[in-house]
């Protein structure tokens, strides 16, 4: 599996979201249905979603967390698969 980072903005054929939100000191994560981990929110974008309203949507329907602020972070691919991370502030849970 090949892993690189670059800068946030620098892919437009994003597949995926990420996001890293913090509650203060704590960390949001959420564990998905069948899946035995605890993970940060995500998933892919759907068609016609830009990279912020599905970082956004995918947040809120893993947590039920609406974020105070959310902005992204970097872009990332994944054996060549493009991904944006994002960091949130919790606004409401």
């Amino acid at each position: 599996m090949l892993v690189e980072l670059h800068p946030a903005d620098s892919h437009d054929d994003l597949r995926y979201v990420v996001v890293v939100a913090f509650d203060q000191d704590r960390i949001v994560l959420s564990r998905k249905h069948g899946h035995d981990t605890w993970e940060t929110p995500g998933g892919h974008l759907e068609p016609g979603e830009g990279p912020l309203a599905a970082a956004r949507r995918e947040l809120y329907e893993e947590s039920g967390v609406r974020p105070r602020a959310l902005y992204p972070a970097f872009d990332f691919t994944v054996d060549g698969i493009a991904s944006r991370a994002f960091v949130a502030e919790v606004g409401q849970w």
